[in-house]
């Protein structure tokens, strides 16, 4: 195996983390929203992956372009929204 094809085969880091955070904060809101309409939000499993989502964030933003940045602060900021108005 070459050093170019062990290169090929991983992402730059900020983008796969971008990815990652934009997938936990689709999943909060999923928790947040169930889909049967008698079920209850799962507020725990929407507040871990907001957190880390958040932490994430927090650790990537300055490697991250200036587009990515502001679609994932908004992302952020609705599912931190979202939360709160569930939790009540």
């Amino acid at each position: 195996m070459s050093t170019s094809q062990d290169q090929l085969a991983a992402p730059p880091i900020d983008a796969l983390l971008g990815e990652t955070i934009a997938t936990l904060l689709y999943a909060a809101m999923a928790y947040l929203e169930p889909r049967e309409p008698e079920a209850s939000p799962d507020l725990a499993s929407a507040e871990l992956a907001v957190d880390v989502a958040g932490l994430a964030f927090d650790r990537i933003t300055s490697r991250l372009r200036p587009d990515a940045r502001g679609a994932l602060t908004v992302m952020l900021t609705d599912a931190r929204l979202a939360f709160v108005r569930k939790r009540g």
